[in-house]
């Protein structure tokens, strides 16, 4: 008979060895028999897991080409094919039923039995399930109990590793030497505008290690930035990058307030980014129609044309509609290119020394009483904390607040310099990060006119830009007119 055999453990411990174990008796079992072994399909997962959603055994119970290489599941004992309720063990039988498979295990059961065999078969999976629900409560009642002295449970997050508790019995968790570097970078350039893939990028460019997988991916990013245990407080997960109340503490590697400001960039920024980066649009994410202060984005006619099109409001959702405006996208890169070209002044960067306002120790409190709402304590004590959490945050409210220092330094390089010194597909990158806005109109003088009498993006000193070849070009000033520099911009540094 032809049997796949059926290896599972529930957790991997430093050591251990049961996987390699379940296939090396499995399969001399096997040979003693006269079967042959077409596959081992070895998984870790819950007892209760069903074959069909174990990683490894997935493919073999469901792909019917798969399925036509073998009679029979062969497993160490029952409770390694199922340690389910009497419901989803009955759903595995009615799966060999249906398929003309048996179910074989090393210490004698077969699945379709009756007599003798049926009765053992049926006791085996109840004391297999008995014996699972026994072990879950002793574990959470373990858990629960280490949970309360602030001790590990689980595998520490990426960042993170366990260390000797001060009992020298049970563990805690303690930043890495990597978690300290890259973690607050992270939070840092996500708060600075950076998509979680950017972010993705150049950790794979450190030569970092991504946590479970070979490759660092978005997903993975923002589950670093969702997840409370970087500001000190490992919780409950809910779901995907939801998490409940805090299970311990631990040393943060970013403040409340870092934390928090981070998430809502995450929340606030477009769902994804372009397919491409290399092949992005020149002047993708920085330039706006002139007319309606609308993003405009690359299109490509039926008849071959690329043009930068208004796309009109996002805030507009599905009955979002540009205004009409179209420029030709070599036209406006072109001309943007020697506008910029043309600009001697050097750039001059924001630099800014944080000053101090409280808000991370107000954040901690905010989280602090938040989470004293969940926690199920007498009234008197609830009370009583409530009251130092309160009487904590009225007085970081009244503290005295100290200013950001914002200077400006001249980096000595000129706008031309810079640019000329750019390759095509970091030039649009370069305008991004900088913070450089770009208006485009395509129509004539009497259009921008008008525009500019309405007031909007022109300043008081500006004048509006002239129409060349039928085009509009507006790139914003920093203290002084248009007239004198229609490119020159603020620079400033990631807050």
């Amino acid at each position: 008979m032809r049997v796949l055999i059926a290896a599972r453990l529930s957790q991997l411990a430093e050591g251990q060895t049961g996987l390699d174990s379940q296939d090396a008796e499995s399969t001399a079992w096997a040979e003693r028999e006269g079967h042959e072994v077409v596959h081992v399909a070895m998984d870790r997962k819950s007892g209760t897991t069903a074959p069909w959603d174990r990683p490894q055994l997935r493919p073999w119970v469901t792909e019917p080409p798969k399925m036509a290489l073998y009679d029979a599941v062969l497993a160490y004992r029952l409770d390694r094919l199922s340690r389910g309720d009497n419901e989803s063990t009955n759903a595995i039988e009615d799966w060999a039923a249906k398929n003309s498979k048996q179910l074989l295990t090393v210490d004698g059961l077969v699945f379709p039995c009756e007599g003798k065999d049926g009765i053992r078969w049926d006791v085996t999976k109840r004391i297999a399930h008995e014996e699972w629900l026994g072990s879950s409560e002793k574990y959470t009642r373990m858990t629960a109990y280490l949970r309360s002295q602030n001790k590990l449970t689980g595998k520490p997050p990426w960042g993170f590793q366990s260390a000797p508790a001060e009992d020298g019995k049970h563990k805690v968790m303690v930043p890495t030497d990597i978690g300290r570097k890259y973690i607050p970078e992270i939070f840092s350039r996500c708060i600075a505008g950076e998509s979680a893939a950017s972010i993705a990028r150049w950790l794979a460019s450190q030569g970092v290690r991504p946590p479970l997988a070979s490759a660092w991916h978005a997903s993975a990013v923002i589950r670093i930035i969702r997840n409370p245990a970087y500001m000190g407080r490992r919780s409950a997960r809910i779901s995907d990058a939801v998490y409940g109340k805090t299970i311990l503490r631990c040393e943060p590697l970013v403040d409340a307030a870092t934390f928090r400001r981070a998430g809502e960039a995450l929340t606030d920024r477009p769902k994804r980014g372009p397919k491409d980066a290399k092949n992005r649009a020149m002047l993708a994410g920085c330039l706006a129609c002139l007319r309606c202060g609308s993003p405009m984005y690359r299109i490509t006619t039926k008849y071959g044309h690329v043009y930068y099109r208004c796309h009109g409001n996002p805030k507009s959702g599905a009955r979002r509609k540009g205004c009409g405006n179209m420029v030709r996208l070599e036209v406006l890169d072109a001309m943007v290119s020697e506008r910029i070209g043309r600009v001697r002044a050097h750039i001059m960067e924001t630099r800014i020394k944080r000053g101090h306002d409280h808000k991370a120790e107000l954040e901690e409190i905010r989280l602090e009483m938040r989470e004293l709402t969940s926690l199920d304590l007498p009234d008197d004590e609830f009370d009583a904390r409530m009251r130092e959490l309160r009487a904590e945050r009225d007085r970081l409210v009244n503290l005295k607040t100290k200013r950001d220092e914002v200077k400006l330094i001249d980096t000595g390089i000129s706008y031309a310099a810079k640019w000329a010194g750019l390759s095509g597909a970091e030039r649009g990158a370069w305008l991004r990060s900088a913070g450089i806005r770009v208006f485009a109109l395509k129509g004539s003088q009497a259009d921008v006119n008008a525009i500019a009498a309405k007031g909007g993006l022109f300043g008081p000193e500006d004048t509006p830009p002239e129409v060349v070849d039928g085009v509009a070009l507006f790139i914003p000033t920093l203290g002084f007119p248009l007239a004198k520099a229609p490119y020159h911009v603020k620079l400033t540094e990631p807050r």
